[in-house]
């Protein structure tokens, strides 16, 4: 018994065919590349898990190497830290030589033998009587 022909769709673009059909044997045909098998089940679960913890590690790897070198990060907390401490010594040094000075500043408001102690080793000035002498270091022999 033959087959009977398939008739073929009237949307086709080609006429519609009475009888058999032939094919006449050609050169073979390339394989159609195989369709790729949808994952079901336990393997698409798998699948889908596997893909999460990628995608879950590529955000962790990126947070932390935000966190070491970000605007924000390790490391530029560590040299703000650095540098605040800098701050602070040169601070500390400020203030006491402003401690030292403000001293100075009243030993010589309050005592005149201060103020003639600094007038005679700064400004090389005598009292009326005395005679200044200076001496000057000999060159040293060579």
């Amino acid at each position: 018994m033959k087959d009977a022909p398939l008739p073929f769709n009237d949307q086709s673009p080609e006429p519609e065919l009475r009888g058999e059909v032939t094919v006449e044997a050609s050169a073979p045909t390339p394989a159609r590349p195989r369709a790729r098998r949808r994952l079901v089940g336990i393997e698409a679960h798998q699948r889908r898990q596997s893909q999460i913890r990628y995608g879950l590690l590529f955000i962790s790897a990126a947070f932390m190497i935000n966190a070491l070198v970000g605007d924000n990060g390790m490391l530029a907390t560590m040299k703000a830290r650095k540098q605040a401490q800098t701050i602070q010594r040169q601070l500390n040094a400020l203030r006491e030589d402003n401690q030292r000075l403000k001293i100075e500043m009243t030993r010589l408001k309050n005592d005149p033998s201060a103020v003639e102690e600094e007038a005679r080793k700064n400004l090389g000035l005598i009292r009326p009587g005395e005679t200044l002498v200076v001496i000057k270091d000999a060159q040293p022999a060579k």
